[in-house]
């Protein structure tokens, strides 16, 4: 009976754990509430992202989306109470507010920090399928999820999380300044194409940049005068 009852307290303590929203960051858990007014989806490649956006002119004419955006390259920002289309096309994310009430981004790709002396493969066995190494420097790790919804990437961190090999782990994310600039094609410093008479492709490359990382309380940046 002890044992039934163990297994119990011990399966509602993992459902609990695995059922909260969030990350660690540092020493602190950020809690993470759904939006349920819009979404995200980042498609495939090139094809899929003209499918997607023919798909959305669609489900807006049909009053089924009530508007979208295009904020980068193969993403779409959109509004609509529910997920107008499948995600065959590539990865869905829920729209979060966290406690700061800023909308952030759940992305297809998590960073973490293997413990010194610990290897990465017997993760990568236990999650295969699941994740893979895109990227490697020392002991920190950039993995790719193959996975297609943000909740199941959050359940992988969390799980992620409990492992003794690892010395922190969290998402790539998109935050309120990216997902909120109107401006942001206007913005030739940023992504020059060609606008204001500018050179096509002479910028900071940020687009790229984002690919690599969306932030990480790791990285250090410092000013010099």
């Amino acid at each position: 009976m002890k044992r039934i009852i163990s297994a119990i307290v011990l399966m509602l303590s993992c459902i609990n754990t695995y059922a909260q929203l969030g990350y660690q960051y540092g020493s602190e858990y950020i809690y993470l509430k759904p939006d349920r007014t819009m979404y995200f989806i980042q498609t495939k490649d090139v094809v899929s992202e003209r499918t997607m956006e023919d798909t959305l002119s669609v489900r807006q004419q049909q009053k089924i989306v009530k508007s979208f955006d295009k904020i980068s390259t193969n993403r779409f920002l959109v509004v609509s109470a529910e997920e107008a289309v499948a995600n065959t096309l590539g990865y869905v994310s829920d729209v979060y507010r966290n406690p700061d009430q800023c909308k952030i981004v759940v992305l297809p790709r998590i960073v973490l920090s293997m413990k010194e002396g610990r290897m990465i493969d017997p993760i990568l066995e236990k999650f295969y399928g699941k994740v893979s190494v895109e990227q490697k420097d020392g002991s920190r790790y950039i993995l790719r999820c193959h996975l297609n919804h943000s909740k199941d990437v959050l359940d992988v961190i969390a799980m992620l999380n409990t492992l003794n090999e690892i010395e922190w782990c969290e998402p790539e994310m998109l935050s309120d300044y990216k997902l909120d600039n109107p401006l942001y094609s206007a913005q030739y410093y940023l992504k020059n194409t060609g606008q204001n008479g500018g050179i096509r492709g002479i910028d900071i490359n940020a687009e790229p940049a984002w690919q690599i990382t969306n932030g990480s309380p790791n990285i250090k940046v410092a000013v010099i005068p």
